[in-house]
């Protein structure tokens, strides 16, 4: 049965009314967006979770790099060692090897074993820790990244920048995480954060914690006496009895 103009003018509106009344934000397949009103117009693409862009963690390759080099350079890697055991602990080194290879030039100057390219790769090696940071080619390109440790202190400074700011990052969503709990406490929150941030410190370095084997094996520091078998220095001692009896 035709239908006469009215009719279908009438059906047409309702057919452009039924394609108008897509709610906002709804998704096609290909994950575009639609608006009431604009069901012919693109307005914006919703990315998927994993396609978000994330925050760039505060890291320094090349600093990082120009640490460990400057450590194991033949003429002038002493001195940069011991600035670099001064300021440094391996938590400061954002990549994994890095952290690795720090760890193990610490423990070779520790145990008096020389350093260089050959000597390096061997004591990772006997640890089974050579092919997980990149092999002998990486610590060549390490011992050859720098051409002298001349410039230690200025890559130290910037591994400790970068790794406060992490710190600072980590402190911060710590806090975020507290205060949107249901039962958050806003004193207890800005006291979390403050200690966090103090904690920090003004150089970067992190609270060394040591473990109770340890802490046994440190032998114990006896004072000596100040008066033979009965008070030791720094020790106290109460001294009773009447008055006026020359106690003090």
């Amino acid at each position: 049965m035709a239908l006469s103009r009215e009719e279908l003018r009438k059906k047409f509106a309702e057919m452009r009314a039924q394609k108008n009344r897509a709610s906002p934000g709804e998704k096609n397949d290909r994950g575009l967006v639609r608006h009431r009103g604009q069901a012919d117009r693109v307005v914006r693409r919703v990315l998927p979770e994993n396609e978000k862009p994330q925050p760039e963690v505060p890291y320094s390759k090349d600093a990082e790099m120009g640490v460990l080099s400057s450590m194991m350079q033949l003429h002038d890697g002493a001195g940069a060692r011991d600035k670099a055991r001064s300021k440094l602990t391996p938590d400061h080194f954002l990549e994994p090897r890095n952290h690795t290879i720090f760890h193990a030039l610490c423990e070779m100057i520790d145990k008096g074993i020389g350093i260089d390219s050959l000597t390096v790769s061997d004591f990772l090696e006997g640890r089974k820790l050579l092919k997980p940071v990149g092999g002998r080619p990486y610590i060549t390109e390490l011992s050859t990244f720098v051409p002298s440790a001349v410039n230690i202190e200025h890559y130290i400074n910037i591994v400790l920048e970068k790794f406060k700011l992490r710190e600072i990052m980590a402190t911060c969503r710590q806090g975020l995480l507290r205060a949107q709990e249901v039962q958050a406490d806003p004193d207890g929150t800005l006291e979390f954060v403050r200690q966090k941030v103090e904690a920090i410190g003004l150089n970067g370095t992190r609270p060394t914690i040591q473990s109770v084997s340890e802490l046994i094996a440190k032998p114990i520091e006896v004072k000596p006496d100040v008066i033979d078998g009965v008070l030791r220095e720094g020790g106290k001692m109460a001294v009773g009895g009447s008055s006026k009896t020359k106690k003090t």
